[in-house]
């Protein structure tokens, strides 16, 4: 779990000084890898408190799962990806 959780902060680095240095493309490209590193790292938090609460999320249905990763919508996970990287 260190080392995905290291893993995620790495690219999350990376990612944040090559969308500050320019060498990244269009904001609506970029904001689908935002979005990605968001979920990301909501899997890597659920994946440890499951291994600290066995069978905590051993009943949830697909779309319950779905709910804890992904937002109620896009814009709300968009803003959530923007508060965690510190974006505007």
């Amino acid at each position: 779990m260190t080392i995905a959780l290291t893993a995620l902060g790495i690219l999350g680095t990376i990612w944040q000084m090559l969308k500050s240095s320019g060498f990244i493309g269009t904001p609506d490209w970029s904001k689908y890898v935002d979005a990605g590193l968001f979920v990301s790292q909501k899997a890597v938090e659920i994946l440890k408190d499951a291994n600290l609460n066995p069978g905590k999320y051993d009943q949830l249905s697909p779309e319950e799962i779905k709910a804890l990763l992904v937002p109620v919508g896009w814009e709300e996970l968009e803003r959530r990806a923007r508060d965690q990287l510190g974006l505007p």
